[in-house]
């Protein structure tokens, strides 16, 4: 059975990259759920639906108990440190964590 080794890597870089397209897609996501306007009591919309179960605003937005939607910002700062950060498996446990690295960049 051959052993598998997971080294992290960190891309600077990427990790300003994926930050900006967070702020993006939050920046988006409030203004969504302004427009929605007091959902207190109210059934809900498919608007509501549709934002709650959107691929990137959804990961983002928690409903409260009284029906309205809010930033889930636990999930935001979560996410926030996973910027840049990058999981390598490999089976060879011979190579260097930068060797690991640098293999997979050239793939």
């Amino acid at each position: 059975v051959t052993a598998r080794r997971f080294v992290i890597v960190h891309n600077p870089e990427q990790a300003e990259r994926d930050e900006a397209k967070r702020n993006d897609i939050i920046a988006e996501a409030e203004r969504r759920i302004a427009d929605l306007g007091d959902l207190t009591g109210k059934a809900h919309t498919k608007a509501v639906c549709d934002l709650k179960s959107h691929k990137a605003f959804g990961r983002y937005i928690r409903e409260l108990k009284n029906g309205n939607l809010k930033l889930d910002k636990a999930k935001i700062e979560a996410e926030a440190k996973l910027d840049g950060k990058y999981l390598i498996s490999t089976s060879d446990e011979h190579l260097s964590a930068e060797d690991v690295a640098l293999g997979y960049k050239i793939l």
